[in-house]
């Protein structure tokens, strides 16, 4: 979705924000116009955040996810650090 003719891409937040008036529009309304849009517009805002960023392109997404990886990989290294290794019996 686009935010104006020159092709900015629209955040998330606009997408919202015509996705929710499209359904209210047709809730109004009940011309299928609406609808149609209201269902083309939704699909991309229903995907996980994960797969958005991947798709999208989002910088800040990735430099998210990957801090959240790495944050979640280093504390996993700890706590095998702590958790006592269990001897092998011979």
């Amino acid at each position: 979705m686009y935010y104006d003719a020159q092709g900015k891409l629209a955040d998330n937040k606009y997408r919202r924000t015509l996705t929710n008036q499209m359904a209210w529009l047709f809730a109004q309304t009940a011309d299928p116009v609406f609808d149609y849009y209201y269902r083309r517009w939704r699909q991309p805002l229903a995907r996980p955040y994960a797969w958005r960023t991947l798709l999208e392109g989002n910088k800040t997404g990735w430099l998210l996810l990957g801090l959240l990886f790495m944050g979640s990989w280093l504390l996993l290294a700890m706590l095998r650090q702590l958790w006592p290794k269990r001897k092998q019996a011979r």
